[in-house]
């Protein structure tokens, strides 16, 4: 690329040697996530499963009898969040331009010298965002559920079990944060670059 004629910001500038796509490493690294997600889903899934089959069973006996249907609710919960980033692991792997052509909709002309140091910085924050959004997302249910029960249950031993709504304001936060980072995921992405001394 003759850079004296490229009109482009430094930043935007394509790495030299840079062979490959943004889109193909958006692709590929959703892809990857979307494996370690799945693989990492798979045992909470089936001990959640025989958590609430072996606690509605009898086979876990509770010191309270009346919080065994609360307790129960609880592991649904949190197996229902299990359910979600499960989920969402299997669509960054099987359909992963779905999520990339969303958050980086330019992206899809991509050429392959078009791989910047900008760019770079700009995928490494939309895949950790997107991580610790899936994270955040999967204890939503059992974070609500841990506030209803502090809201509508008076028994000592299940408000012992409540964090306070703690659980509900950090996943919100983690929430709100991560979305921040993906809707600016491309000026963080050039000012990341220029104060690493990779761009102008």
């Amino acid at each position: 690329m003759d850079t004296a004629t490229d009109t482009r910001p430094p930043e935007e500038t394509a790495v030299p040697g840079s062979g490959v796509s943004l889109a193909a490493l958006q692709d590929t690294a959703l892809r990857a996530m979307g494996l370690f997600i799945l693989l990492n889903t798979v045992n909470p899934a089936s001990s959640g499963i025989w958590g609430i089959a072996s606690l509605l069973s009898g086979q876990i006996p509770l010191a309270n009898p009346a919080a065994t249907l609360p307790a129960a609710c609880m592991m649904a919960a949190t197996f229902v969040g299990t359910v979600l980033l499960g989920t969402m692991g299997l669509v960054f792997l099987c359909r992963p331009f779905l999520v990339t052509r969303r958050i980086w909709p330019e992206d899809g002309q991509a050429t392959p010298s078009a791989l910047t140091h900008a760019d770079a910085l700009c995928l490494l924050i939309g895949v950790i965002s997107l991580f610790l959004l899936g994270g955040a997302l999967s204890t939503l249910p059992a974070a609500l559920w841990d506030v209803a029960v502090l809201a509508f249950f008076s028994g000592k031993e299940m408000r012992a079990h409540s964090s306070g709504g703690e659980g509900l304001f950090r996943s919100l936060f983690v929430v709100l944060v991560c979305l921040v980072c993906l809707a600016k995921a491309r000026p963080l992405g050039a000012w990341m670059a220029r104060r690493a001394g990779l761009a102008d």
